[in-house]
């Protein structure tokens, strides 16, 4: 991966489910219904938002 000096790398939604995947399956199998996974709703969070979308996550607003 080549990157620009200062610059961090774009994420990679592939690789970044490689590792959810398996947690998710996890969680299943032992009849979690319910899991919270906080992020940002700003454009520099978008591509976890993806990834969790991706993996069946639905998205609930809250205020703090």
């Amino acid at each position: 991966m080549n990157t620009t000096p200062g610059r961090l790398p774009e994420p990679s939604l592939f690789s970044c489910s490689a590792s959810y995947v398996p947690a998710f399956g996890e969680m299943r199998k032992l009849g979690a219904e319910v899991v919270e996974i906080g992020t940002g709703g700003d454009p520099f969070h978008a591509p976890a938002r993806a990834l969790y979308e991706s993996l069946g996550c639905v998205h609930i607003p809250v205020a703090v």
